[in-house]
This record gives structure tokens, C-alpha cells and sequence, in this order.
């Protein structure tokens, strides 16, 4: 277990209902979005107890509703609080067991994939993207359009980039290449709704450099769409969203999974996938 003299973990968990047939979202702001957010906001005193740590989750709990088990989770990391890694990986098979076989119970905060594989057989996976482990470069940036890297350097944390804003550095430590970027500048960084529902995980940053680890899972792959999504992260917290300045989309689907080996939660579907490479919040010490 993670001492917990160095790392406080408030657990914040709500509910939220929906009216029958809700879950569809429109250009005003999206309606399951809001809902969330109205209906789960985390109160100002908790907020305000400087915990390194607060996982706050909330969950669909009307039986009626479209989306009936969808929760979503928030993973708030105080910048005093973690170094980062990204940890190339390359395995597959179920994310739980893949997450249990590298984690660090003494030291790890949070765990979340990465980005998104390719494969040119469908036997044979590789990574697609940018990674930086440890200071070398284990994959190639790829030439996307859209997207951003998440990376850190020896003396900076945590930092979100546009891919298009973005320059390869000796001093990068850690990096990972994805995409699409959610919040951008604390806007919704998804123009339109697709309507295309599905778990998703994404890596957000708020002022201060707090790091917000966040996820969507439901059952069946159908949580949320990457707007909807987009909307709860970049809401303010007066309104129960992440206040997030920046956010980067990691791989979804089948492949979304967090990770917090302290408080013994693992949220995920249970399939067989392939993992690219995790991101690793551990104790800074």
C-alpha cells in the first residue's frame, strides 16, 4: 500500500439520473453532459483539503435511462504529488491482468493506457505514435494532423501539446503521442457530435499543473462520445466538471483502463485487447 503519511486518497462518489431515452447530445453543450455535470459536482470543502490525490466518480444510476451504468471517473493529482512515466508495454491480453503485472503498489498513484496501436495482419501490433521513455526514443512521431503529446522534461511536469505546436527535445524525459485533444485552452476541443459511444480515457491538465487522469466506461463499450466527453472535462468545478485547461484522448474502446492500485479500483471492460504502453503516476520522492 502507498504510505499514507505521503499520499492522502479522498474518495468522492455521487450518482446522477437521467430522464428515459436520455444519452443523445446537440451543439448547445450536450444534454447527457450536462446532466453529469449538474448532478455530481464535488463539493468546495473536499476540494479544499489539499489531498494529493481525489478520485471522484459518478455513475448513471436510473434504470430507465439509456446509458443505465455508465461512470465516469476523475483521478486528480496535486503537482506536488507525482512523477510521470510512460512505460512501453507491447502486451495482449486483458487489460486487468496486464495493468496487476507492472503495478507498483508501493508507489504507484495512478495508472492509465496509452495511445493507439496499428497493425498491418491482424496478428502482429505495434505502437503508433511518439514514445519517450526514460529519455530514448522507443517510436517515432507520426505525421497526424490533429493530436497532441503528453510529455515531461527533467524540470518541468506534466504538459499537453498540440501536435502542430509540438518540437523533439534532449530534455524530454517521458512522451506519448495521441489524439484527438479534447480541451484545448479550456474549450471543447471536438467540434461536432457523432453520437459514437464508447469507453474512453484522457489525460487533462488544469492550472498549477494538477493532472487529471479521466475515464468513461459502461457496459457493452458504450459509454460516452468523445464530445460528451470533451464537455465534462473542460466544464468548470462550480459545475462538477474537471476544469481542465488541456486534454488528451488516449486509446478507447476495449483498451480504456485505469488503474488505482491504492484504493484497489481497476475500471475497464474485461476483452482481450492489445496494450500499447501505460502511463504511470507514481510518488514523487
Amino acid at each position: 500500500m502507498v504510505d499514507c503519511s505521503t499520499v492522502r486518497i479522498f474518495l468522492v462518489r455521487s450518482g446522477f439520473a437521467a430522464r428515459r431515452g436520455s444519452g443523445s447530445s446537440t451543439s448547445s453543450g450536450g444534454v447527457l453532459a450536462r446532466q453529469v455535470s449538474q448532478r455530481t459536482a464535488v463539493s468546495p470543502d473536499i476540494q479544499a483539503r489539499g489531498s494529493d490525490v481525489t478520485i471522484s466518480t459518478r455513475y448513471l444510476n436510473d434504470p430507465t435511462a439509456s446509458r443505465y451504468g455508465l461512470r465516469v471517473m476523475l483521478v486528480t493529482v496535486s503537482p506536488s504529488s507525482y512523477s510521470l512515466t510512460v512505460d512501453d508495454i507491447r502486451r495482449s491480453g486483458q487489460p486487468s491482468a496486464i495493468f496487476a503485472a507492472v503495478e507498483r503498489p508501493g508507489s504507484d498513484l495512478v495508472l492509465v493506457n496509452g495511445a493507439f496501436f496499428g497493425t498491418d495482419d491482424g496478428q502482429r501490433f505495434y505502437p503508433l505514435g511518439l514514445l519517450i521513455n526514460g529519455s530514448k526514443r522507443l517510436n517515432v512521431i507520426k505525421n497526424w494532423k490533429s493530436g497532441g503529446v503528453l510529455f515531461c522534461t527533467r524540470d518541468l511536469p506534466a504538459r499537453i501539446a498540440p501536435i502542430s505546436a509540438f518540437a523533439e527535445s534532449r530534455d524530454i524525459v517521458e512522451a506519448v503521442q495521441s489524439k484527438p485533444i479534447l480541451v484545448e485552452n479550456s474549450r471543447n476541443g471536438i467540434r461536432a457530435e457523432n453520437h459514437e459511444w464508447a469507453n474512453r480515457t484522457a489525460v487533462a491538465l488544469r492550472n498549477e499543473n494538477t493532472l487529471i487522469v479521466a475515464g468513461a466506461f459502461a457496459p457493452g463499450n458504450k459509454a460516452i462520445s468523445l464530445y460528451e466527453f470533451a464537455e465534462i472535462l473542460c466544464r468548470p468545478l462550480s459545475e462538477g466538471g474537471a476544469a481542465a485547461e488541456w486534454a488528451l484522448n488516449m486509446d478507447g474502446g476495449p483498451g480504456a483502463h485505469i488503474s488505482v492500485p491504492a484504493a484497489h479500483l481497476q475500471l475497464g471492460s474485461e476483452g482481450s485487447t492489445f496494450v500499447t504502453n501505460i502511463i504511470r503516476l507514481s510518488v514523487r520522492r
